[in-house]
């Protein structure tokens, strides 16, 4: 990945260039890292704040249902319905 690029995508993730540089700098290629891993390893942060074990628990939750959702005519209203209340679950905190 070019520096600029680099810079741009921790500019969108609102994270600093050296985090983004050092994680690949420190990872072999091939080497996989699961979401919990990746999102409880790590502070993460949205609009300035570090994100509690709370919230990125619910997140995880929220990401896993969407993956593993079939998204089949007969299944996709029963899993919009449990992201739904995962998403409203995660707005209450």
């Amino acid at each position: 990945m070019s520096f600029p690029k680099l810079v741009a995508l921790s500019e969108a993730l609102g994270v600093e260039p050296w985090v983004l540089a050092g994680s690949s700098l420190n990872w072999n290629k091939g080497e996989t890292i699961g979401l919990k891993e990746l999102l409880f390893n790590h502070q993460v942060q949205h609009d300035g704040e570090i994100l509690s074990a709370e919230v990125k628990e619910i997140l995880l939750e929220i990401l896993e249902a969407t993956l593993d959702a079939d998204w089949s005519k007969e299944s996709l209203l029963q899993e919009l319905q449990v992201i739904g209340e995962l998403i409203s679950e995660l707005k209450e905190i």
